[in-house]
């Protein structure tokens, strides 16, 4: 189940209920930083002794919140340059093939 597309949304709903932060206000962290793919929570909850960090948006720290801006950034800019060399680009209007790095920029641009 922890590798299941699932298992994030489940997570972060759990967060929602039991820490009382709206899924849309959370920003949830591990040591390697901000966590943004069921490949990074299945990653993240599958070390010896997992850790995870909270963070409610509104009552995030400037500084975090800039760091967590250029992380999606740069995300963003890998993902893209997938795109790019498999073929599969933004097109014309800039709108990605993929909705989550959509959403990814509008992550960004939200923070």
């Amino acid at each position: 189940f922890i590798r299941s597309p699932q298992f994030a949304g489940t997570l972060r709903e759990n967060v929602a209920r039991y820490f009382g932060v709206p899924i849309e206000r959370q920003a949830i962290y591990d040591e390697d930083g901000l966590l943004t793919s069921c490949a990074d929570y299945s990653r993240a909850l599958q070390r010896f002794y997992p850790k995870l960090f909270i963070y409610d948006l509104e009552e995030m720290g400037p500084d975090l919140r800039a760091r967590a801006v250029e992380e999606l950034r740069q995300l963003d800019a890998d993902v893209e340059q997938s795109y790019r060399q498999f073929g599969a680009g933004r097109d014309s209007r800039g709108i990605s093939p993929c909705p989550s790095v959509s959403q990814g920029q509008e992550k960004s641009e939200a923070l």
